[in-house]
């Protein structure tokens, strides 16, 4: 009998890593649903670190379908004569890994959806599925999961190189990345962060509990 191909990463994994990402982004004042950027650029650097793959993050406009009831789609860039685009001021940001997809901001389309529709409640849930499963077309967005990505070559490589130029950025990619620890080996539930002004800041690791994928 063949053995069940493993998923490129854990779900313990996945919510460690999101819960470390997700904890120093908030402690710098970002809001939940803004960081896609930092959540999968640094996300990417801890998997190729700590798991022996290649992660690379990836810019673009993409779509989510993330509601059965009410057919809700999530749509992160812009549309522009029917068409989904990006730019530097609407775009999404997501990793892929080897034949796979990874996100590592679905647990908090929860807040995301809140700012369009606060009636529609969006469970905490995990992103990584295989790049073979995407929509071929919006009409084909049918239920929970189903998703679109559109990667944009040039946007990608200028917000990479904005990354990487940021001393801040590094310094916080680098505190995720000393934080984070295989499962099960234990984690510290909380970090003593510290700037170039010697100010001191307590970053306590969220209690988000990731149950399920999309």
């Amino acid at each position: 009998m063949k053995k069940k191909n493993k998923s490129v990463l854990s779900n313990k994994n996945y919510q460690r890593i999101f819960r470390i990402v997700h904890s120093v982004s908030e402690s710098i004042g970002n809001t939940a649903g803004k960081s896609c950027l930092f959540y999968n650029i640094v996300g990417a650097s801890i998997i190729e670190c700590n798991f022996n793959r290649k992660a690379i993050p990836v810019m673009g406009a993409a779509l989510f379908h993330i509601h059965n009831p009410s057919n809700s789609v999530l749509t992160l860039g812009e549309i522009k004569n029917g068409i989904i685009a990006s730019n530097n001021d609407a775009f999404h940001c997501w990793i892929q890994c080897e034949d796979y997809i990874i996100d590592f901001t679905a647990p908090v389309f929860h807040e995301t959806f809140r700012k369009i529709d606060n009636n529609i409640t969006i469970p905490r849930k995990m992103f990584v599925k295989k790049l073979s499963s995407m929509a071929s077309s919006s009409e084909n967005l049918k239920k929970k999961g189903d998703f679109i990505l559109q990667p944009n070559i040039q946007l990608t490589a200028e917000l990479l190189q904005r990354f990487a130029n940021s001393a801040a950025a590094n310094d916080l990619a680098n505190i995720c990345m000393g934080w984070f620890k295989k499962y099960p080996q234990k984690i510290q539930k909380e970090l003593l962060m510290c700037n170039d002004l010697g100010e001191k800041t307590n970053i306590e690791l969220n209690n988000f509990r990731i149950s399920n994928k999309w």
